[in-house]
């Protein structure tokens, strides 16, 4: 039986910080990342990350569920496993493509099979570029927005010092060390999801996937705390599932029912509890199911 994901879903969270660093930018010392107008920003990369790593927690050592992003290993390493699992071993790429113009796109399955992550977001594997074969990149069918805090944040940089010192030679010179450990106060910031069921048929991506990512996307947080982010948590979930492949309307128009706001009174809010999260789900399109969840 064919389980592919056959729907187009669009979706909406909110997700919070407290103290810490939702998202360093190495470019400038790791503070959190601001747009112009002061509103924070966690990129795409940034969650997809956490939701692999909670993937590898909950599915470790599943058919299907390992990962191609992931600290250990090299992604060439893995490309070329891939190419031996289906081709066997000592194949010559270089000539591969007039040789069995399909291998390539039968490795690029197996691959999606393998691997969680490549099925769920694509990915772009060099190993197929560097030796002319089509494949190589691999649109997948969930992408995530960056999320945007829904009023500006103001962080707040602390300096902090360590007893201790990283050389001898410093030894001779200090006895401690000084760094800068940046925290937002608070900040409530909203990412949007796609799933195209076009780009879900290429993977194979399918409905138990979906229920592996919604069940990892609820609790990133879960075991991500640290020093830096000691409280982040996912506080709403809206799904907006269509009654078919393609859709009945614009994303847009179901996002939008989607808002947070300023309670009555609150200039500069330093807790969910300032805000009120509201899903509309009166006259939603036809064939549209809403769920929304308070997490």
């Amino acid at each position: 039986m064919d389980n592919t994901l056959d729907r187009r879903i669009e979706f909406v969270a909110y997700l919070d910080v407290e103290l810490g660093n939702p998202n360093g930018d190495p470019d400038a010392g790791n503070r959190p990342r601001q747009l112009d107008d002061g509103r924070g920003i966690v990129t795409d990369v940034c969650l997809k990350r956490k939701v692999r790593d909670r993937i590898a927690l909950e599915h470790s050592g599943e058919e299907g569920f390992d990962l191609y992003i992931e600290p250990t290993g090299t992604l060439n390493s893995k490309d070329e496993r891939g190419f031996e699992a289906v081709l066997g071993a000592g194949v010559d790429l270089k000539g591969l493509r007039k040789s069995d113009p399909d291998a390539a796109l039968r490795v690029r399955d197996a691959m999606c099979r393998t691997y969680f992550d490549v099925r769920c977001f694509g990915a772009v594997m060099t190993t197929f570029a560097k030796n002319n074969l089509a494949g190589g990149q691999v649109r997948g069918p969930v992408q995530l927005s960056f999320a945007v805090s829904a009023d500006p944040v103001f962080p707040e940089g602390q300096t902090l010092t360590r007893q201790a010192v990283t050389t001898e030679a410093d030894r001779e010179k200090k006895t401690s060390e000084m760094a800068v450990k940046w925290v937002v106060p608070y900040g409530l910031y909203r990412v949007s999801g796609f799933v195209s069921p076009a780009r879900a048929r290429d993977t194979g991506f399918t409905w138990e996937d979906w229920d592996a990512f919604v069940g990892a996307f609820r609790r990133m947080f879960w075991e991500d705390r640290s020093a830096s982010r000691p409280s982040m948590r996912l506080r709403t979930l809206t799904c907006f599932t269509h009654p078919n492949a393609l859709g009945v309307c614009a994303a847009e128009a179901n996002l939008e029912r989607v808002s947070a706001s300023l309670k009555e009174g609150v200039d500069i809010p330093t807790s969910f509890g300032d805000y009120v999260v509201e899903a509309d789900g009166e006259g939603l399109p036809e064939g549209v199911e809403m769920v929304h969840e308070v997490l």
